[in-house]
């Protein structure tokens, strides 16, 4: 009835299950279970309008607020998708729980994470370093505006 995860198309580490941030809600599409994953997107949804409204507006954070109620959000998300996971009989076949064998390839993954961290990292910053270099062309104000939209 189920795929196998290890064995998934859809599972972009064959083998591997929690391998990017949103690694529970690839468990769940691997085994094509959508329902849950839309109702629990909606109602954290809901729940990030309404805690983001309290932080920027009755508490005052601002910005701040906003990515706070972002990240509560994320994380809300995450516990409804772990505790559906651990629950739900249609995932009792895949799901035996967490093991050491989980962690076997975490040095190779490292040595994939760092590198591809920094790779992104220059990237931002090579782009940050382009608009500020365009504010010494003949009209800054113009160029820094233009590449900025652009990037």
């Amino acid at each position: 009835m189920h795929n196998d995860i290890a064995k998934s198309e859809l599972n972009p580490r064959p083998g591997v299950i929690i391998n990017h941030l949103n690694g529970s809600g690839v468990y769940v599409a691997c085994l094509s279970i959508v329902i849950p994953m839309v109702l629990y997107a909606g109602v954290t949804t809901l729940i990030r309008i309404v805690v983001c409204w309290i932080l920027v507006f009755k508490i005052g954070l601002g910005v701040k607020g906003a990515a706070l109620a972002n990240s509560i959000s994320y994380w809300l998300n995450f516990l409804f998708l772990a505790i559906y996971i651990k629950f739900s009989p249609t995932c009792a076949k895949t799901w035996t729980g967490l093991s050491k064998e989980a962690l076997k390839d975490m040095l190779a993954f490292i040595g994939l994470a760092i590198p591809s961290a920094i790779m992104v990292c220059l990237e931002m910053w090579s782009f940050e370093l382009i608009v500020l270099l365009s504010g010494l062309l003949p009209n800054p104000q113009l160029e820094t505006s233009v590449l900025s939209i652009w990037f």
